[in-house]
């Protein structure tokens, strides 16, 4: 197994090695089941980026409407009120987006199962 690895070789060959593979499109081959990385993080990626654009289109709106009433209303309690809405009204989106299965989860995953071609 260390041989079909390459393990045997020293750690800054076998990182040249991967760096190599990684700029040419190959992310290797997962060791638990016997995958293409790309194939595996393909689908998780793509959801993970419509995800993370429709959040960015709905916040990004938000933001401008709370901004347009906290300009409008400068130095009053309403003022304050859209500030402090836009605050924490960000960061539930944001916490909600990354709270969703995704690419940040299958790294995890993947650290935790010592997967090492998927990390």
């Amino acid at each position: 197994m260390r041989e079909q690895l390459d393990l045997d070789d020293p750690a800054p060959i076998r990182y040249a090695r991967w760096l190599g593979g990684v700029l040419q499109g190959d992310l290797g081959r997962s060791i638990r089941v016997d995958q293409p990385v790309a194939d595996l993080i393909a689908r998780p990626a793509l959801n993970t980026a419509v995800l993370a654009a429709v959040a960015f289109a709905a916040i990004s709106a938000a933001a401008l409407a709370l901004a347009a009433v906290g300009g409008i209303r400068e130095g009053t309690r309403t003022a304050a009120a859209a500030s402090g809405a836009a605050l924490i009204g960000g960061t539930v989106v944001v916490e909600r987006v990354f709270a969703f299965p995704g690419l940040g989860s299958m790294l995890v995953d993947r650290i935790a199962s010592h997967d090492a071609p998927a990390i």
